[in-house]
């Protein structure tokens, strides 16, 4: 019983981040550096987010196919500026690299090794998922992970190099409408919390470098992070956890997902909602759930493409998610 309430208590705590998340990754418009708008909209930052500015910014060119040229020039770019922050900061940040990430950070080699690894966990998994090709980039260069292990330096980070309010986050994700992607985080103390959340940014960051710019919704967003943290990172009976988290989601709301579909942000108690519904469309058509995904990115409608690709209308959709999980008349 203590195990299973520690287990509890750190589903809630995760539940209650993404509550106050940020993080729209693919479904939001690329950052632009000192954007005023960067903050949440609420005018807080949140506990993690990813920064927003005008979809105006975008180059939708440094979405096709780059050459080995342009990646090398990506990737000295992002180094350049990795090194100018902490000479800037007057803070050593020590790099740990892979073929798809250059993780900075002052964290014992130990730790920022572990870290490194689960991130290309995270990307063999999303590129199995998305059917990309094995050595395949997806990333302009490569993606940048800062990590701090102090809450402070990365305060100062996101305020004096990326001229964002960090207020009371603990990570922001910049996803820049050139194809960079940037991430400064927090090491949370909390291992598990920590690496759950440190995947969930970096799916965010995945999905929007995936295919095209185009925006995915905040539900199907938020819910690919989560699912593939949970699947990454063990956390023994946290998936018939969030089930239990999504039934008295619902019967809060009256069996009603309220704005599930059409949020800008989805609410706290959503979340488990979407992580759950997430896995259930990957479990019952992988296939059809990839090309959900491709279809919104390729200009379709959320909703055109759940019927187009899916095979399926939102009220199907509830429906046949509200049987997998034992909640009948789901409704919007």
């Amino acid at each position: 019983m203590p195990r299973f309430k520690a287990i509890l208590v750190a589903i809630l705590f995760g539940a209650l981040v993404a509550g106050a998340l940020r993080s729209r990754g693919a479904g939001a418009p690329p950052a632009k550096p000192g954007d005023p708008k960067n903050m949440g909209d609420d005018g807080s930052a949140g506990i993690a987010r990813v920064a927003p500015s005008n979809t105006g910014d975008t180059d939708a060119s440094y979405w096709r196919h780059l050459s080995e040229e342009q990646q090398n020039q990506a990737v000295a770019a992002l180094k350049t500026f990795a090194q100018k922050s902490a000479d800037s900061l007057k803070h050593p940040l020590h790099l740990h690299e892979s073929r798809h990430f250059l993780f900075y950070s002052d964290l014992s080699g130990i730790q920022a090794a572990r870290y490194l690894s689960l991130l290309d966990r995270m990307y063999g998994k999303l590129s199995d998922l998305f059917g990309l090709q094995k050595g395949d980039n997806l990333w302009r260069g490569k993606s940048l992970v800062i990590v701090f292990n102090h809450i402070e330096d990365y305060r100062e980070y996101e305020r004096l190099i990326e001229n964002d309010d960090p207020g009371g986050s603990f990570a922001i994700t910049h996803c820049f409408g050139d194809g960079m992607v940037h991430m400064a985080l927090y090491r949370y103390p909390d291992d598990v919390q920590f690496e759950h959340l440190l995947v969930h940014e970096s799916v965010h960051g995945f999905l929007h470098r995936y295919r095209s710019p185009a925006r995915i919704p905040s539900w199907a967003n938020e819910g690919l992070a989560d699912e593939a943290a949970s699947e990454l990172i063990f956390e023994k009976n946290r998936a018939k956890i969030m089930v239990g988290l999504a039934r008295a989601g619902l019967a809060q709301h009256h069996d009603s997902v309220g704005d599930f579909f059409t949020a800008s942000h989805i609410d706290g108690w959503q979340y488990p909602i979407a992580e759950t519904l997430c896995a259930w469309m990957i479990h019952h058509d992988r296939d059809g759930y990839l090309a959900f995904i491709n279809g919104i990115k390729d200009g379709q409608p959320w909703d055109e493409s759940l019927k187009k690709n899916f095979k399926m209308s939102p009220d199907k959709l509830l429906s046949e998610y509200g049987k997998s999980i034992g909640v009948k008349g789901i409704k919007m």
